[in-house]
């Protein structure tokens, strides 16, 4: 357009220095060019003005058309945006009527609480996880409840007031939308949605609704941005309190995600969760993830399982031929998981230095003693196995002397496998 006005300029410059020729003509040298053009020439620029008209008319015509025709453009772009926001408007209106509101019925007298869903369209609510957090757990609690299929109307969860940090839903619509509910300390309640489509999260942008990201920039938190988690409903009486809340939801984002996981790829398949145990590429994880099925499953456990993989462990990381083990340098830790006065009393002062694998090997003979004492799963203690378990991933390796000969790493790593996977066999009869 910019350059079709230039030739336009352009053209017409002739014919305004010829129209203006006659007011100048008192300067000898324009005279002399007002008489050269109207005497000598005067039939050849007749014909040269009457076409640079012609041709300035046409190209006033053309420029015209074509703001006619981008104005055209323009309102068939308007057009499609406004199809584009109607069919995004019916799209959250259909999400919409699927998607649960939960509520928390709370009684004053016995301090007990249930948690119950109402869904405008009466569809059924799947996939439900609810996981719950008190004061007195450690950080890493990830464990959490599977709840069958749930209509409108139905109380999906009991939980007590007392200790109460946490209690977060999980679960998928009937259109396949990813749901969070958090019920924090503070009577704090906050409805979460992910929102995967780019598109989905602009027209969300658009009707005015906050991200978990929102609250954290807010907070001035250097996390990672979730840009994906849709805040569409809360219930907050204190702006500090909620931005803590989200906080913490925040925080418990990749142990929850790790935990959904989990559950979509085993759903509590123990045969799947021995097979994933001996498949790890470490070592170390291998014994680690054992004791870790160990801590989870105890009850699958007899006396004799667990000193049999207790001992199994304890015999490869004495010979050399299989492992190498390294020190671990994080007492505190260990001393932490030391809930157990006989154990406490024993190795809070054995922990103030490095431990190896003279230290963990006597470690694991107490934890035999206590297999074939304690496997009771009332009185069954796992923060006692917690560190074994960390030092089995952090400190141990196959034997140096194996590295660099495939065959005899693959006869290490074979015979583990072999053996640890017999072992936690057994507790699947």
């Amino acid at each position: 357009m910019i350059r079709e006005e230039v030739i336009f300029l352009l053209l017409l410059l002739p014919l305004l220095i010829l129209l203006f020729l006659p007011v100048f003509k008192d300067f000898r040298v324009i005279e002399y060019v007002y008489n050269f053009v109207s005497s000598i020439h005067k039939n050849y620029y007749e014909v040269v003005l009457s076409a640079t008209s012609i041709y300035a008319s046409f190209l006033i015509f053309h420029i015209q058309n074509q703001k006619e025709k981008e104005q055209n453009r323009e309102n068939i772009e308007k057009e499609k945006l406004a199809q584009k926001k109607r069919y995004l408007e019916k799209k959250e209106e259909r999400l919409a009527s699927a998607r649960p509101y939960f509520i928390v019925e709370k009684d004053k007298f016995s301090n007990q609480a249930k948690i119950k869903i109402f869904i405008e369209k009466d569809v059924p609510l799947e996939n439900i996880l609810v996981y719950e957090w008190s004061l007195d757990d450690p950080e890493d609690n990830i464990a959490f409840k599977n709840i069958d299929t749930k209509k409108s109307g139905d109380y999906i969860y009991d939980f007590s007031l007392t200790k109460l940090e946490m209690i977060l839903v999980r679960c998928v619509t009937y259109f396949d939308e990813e749901i969070y509910f958090q019920y924090n300390v503070g009577d704090i309640r906050v409805h979460y949605r992910i929102v995967k489509s780019e598109e989905d999260r602009e027209y969300s942008r658009s009707l005015g609704r906050k991200y978990l990201s929102d609250n954290l920039i807010e907070l001035g938190e250097q996390y990672e941005l979730d840009e994906q988690t849709e805040i569409y409903k809360e219930n907050i009486y204190d702006s500090y309190e909620g931005k803590l809340a989200k906080r913490r939801f925040f925080s418990y984002r990749s142990k929850i995600l790790i935990g959904d996981y989990h559950y979509k790829i085993y759903a509590d398949n123990k045969n799947l969760i021995i097979i994933d145990i001996i498949e790890k590429e470490k070592i170390g994880e291998i014994f680690s993830k054992s004791i870790n099925y160990l801590r989870t499953y105890p009850k699958d456990f007899s006396s004799e399982i667990s000193v049999e993989l207790l001992e199994t462990i304890k015999k490869y990381l004495g010979d050399s031929w299989y492992t190498t083990c390294k020190k671990y340098h994080d007492p505190q830790y260990f001393k932490g998981n030391l809930k157990d006065a006989i154990f406490a009393e024993k190795w809070k002062s054995i922990f103030d230095a490095p431990v190896g694998s003279h230290e963990i090997s006597n470690y694991i003979g107490d934890l035999v003693y206590y297999c074939q004492n304690n496997m009771d799963v009332d009185k069954f203690n796992e923060y006692l196995f917690r560190n074994l378990e960390v030092y089995l991933e952090n400190c141990v390796e196959i034997s140096e002397s194996r590295r660099g000969f495939q065959n005899e790493e693959d006869t290490v790593y074979r015979e583990i496998r072999s053996e640890i996977k017999r072992i936690l066999s057994k507790t699947l009869i």
